[in-house]
């Protein structure tokens, strides 16, 4: 139930961001959003696999009391919808309203994984000693993803968060689309603004259907998804498959990871020049392909060998080719984003990303489940090679020359003040 609602809430952000509302009108009354009970949800679950002789009782539904407080405000939100027009997400009570809920979303969150976290050293301290490896290794996901906010690396978390809320403030507080709602400017410094930049005004809403209906653009997606999968390993797993699957030291773990990372930001230098110099020798075409698709071949044998190799120094190096190879995938995956995208780059991009972050979501979770499953490291590993096999082979498909949109509808405002449509 904790996935459904946070795959419901998804999907009411990826409908709005799409526009949604143009082509299904009042989409956005759909109780979509709940959000308070996603807390409990987890704690729940928690619950049931550590204590699985516990009944839900009635008492237990004050749980999810929130959730009519979270209904109630969309109900305000609809009924100022109904009368005005207006989408519920642009309503003056949405946009006084959300930022109290996203408190209390907050706040529930981090309540209910503390209690969460506390109901799984609860339940290692009832095992035996001599039965305690085993649990710790089926729980030790679960430990990870809801002690976060709790014990261990917390304290950077809750500075990075308090940060991102300060300046979350700021730019509400501080931030306009358009120079002519920023107040405190003058009247020519605004006009001065409006008359002197490049501005592209969208008189038709962006074809989807163009998009998703080009095979080449799937293809994109999926490589592009294949990427983050692998991406998502190295920023989140990497760590415990060096120690707990190589069974590297600690100081091993650390001088690994540093390695491949140092490379890595190395890596993105190196392919603005590549990339450059052999667009101008073999063309934009077979520039992106020979880049994405031989990154992905590189990148999955050198996967293939750190799964058949021992030793920090053959692993290290391994690892440290697959994340080079990695970043030129990325990049390669954005740069055929703006080749291909037109004034509608941002649009096709983020859509991409988020194919690809999907990916990152489900590997967070999979990787860990196979490891419990097989209590073996290597196992997910296998995975990640078919998936970069079938990344490489999709870029067979994509063509960097090609733009999906030949003439957009589109009136673009020029520096000297004039317009064309």
């Amino acid at each position: 139930m904790a996935l459904a609602t946070m795959i419901l809430w998804m999907i009411r952000i990826l409908a709005i961001d799409l526009g949604l509302e143009i082509y299904l009108p009042r989409w956005d009354w759909l109780p979509m959003q709940a959000l308070l009970v996603l807390g409990p949800f987890m704690y729940f679950y928690v619950l049931k696999i550590t204590c699985p002789e516990y009944q839900f009782k009635c008492k237990d539904l004050l749980h999810f009391s929130p959730l009519l407080l979270e209904q109630a405000a969309q109900a305000l939100e609809i009924k100022e919808s109904a009368r005005t027009g207006a989408a519920t997400y642009v309503t003056h009570t949405f946009q006084q309203l959300n930022p109290v809920l996203q408190l209390l979303v907050f706040t529930s969150i981090i309540t209910y994984l503390r209690l969460s976290g506390k109901l799984i050293q609860k339940f290692y301290r009832r095992l035996q000693p001599v039965l305690m490896d085993r649990p710790l290794l089926e729980f030790r996901w679960l430990r990870r993803l809801l002690l976060a906010a709790a014990y261990g690396w917390r304290a950077p978390f809750y500075v990075n968060g308090m940060l991102g809320l300060i300046w979350v403030l700021v730019c509400w507080l501080w931030f306009r689309n358009h120079p002519g709602e920023m107040k405190g400017i003058s009247q020519e410094e605004k006009e001065l603004i409006e008359l002197n930049r490049n501005y592209v005004k969208h008189e038709r809403p962006f074809s989807w259907k163009l998009v998703l209906a080009n095979p080449m653009m799937w293809a994109l997606f999926l490589s592009y998804f294949a990427c983050q999968w692998a991406n998502y390993f190295f920023s989140a797993w990497l760590p415990t498959y060096l120690q707990d699957g190589k069974h590297f030291s600690e100081q091993q773990m650390k001088t690994t990871t540093t390695l491949v990372f140092s490379v890595g930001i190395l890596s993105a230098f190196v392919f603005g020049i590549v990339s450059d110099r052999l667009i101008k020798i073999k063309g934009i075409s077979l520039a992106r392909k020979s880049i994405a698709g031989a990154s992905f071949g590189v990148m999955a044998v050198a996967i293939f060998l750190s799964t058949q190799l021992n030793g920090q120094l053959p692993v290290t190096c391994s690892y440290i080719v697959a994340d080079f190879c990695l970043m030129f995938i990325v990049l390669s995956c954005f740069s055929t984003c703006v080749d291909i995208g037109g004034d509608r780059v941002s649009t096709i991009t983020c859509f991409m990303n988020f194919i690809g972050q999907t990916g990152s979501f489900l590997m967070s979770m999979i990787f860990g489940k196979i490891v419990d499953r097989t209590h073996n490291y290597e196992m997910p590993q296998y995975l990640m090679l078919a998936l970069l096999v079938i990344g490489g082979i999709c870029w067979f498909k994509i063509d960097a020359s090609k733009k999906i949109i030949d003439e957009p509808a589109v009136s673009i405002i020029i520096p000297s003040g004039g317009s064309m449509a």
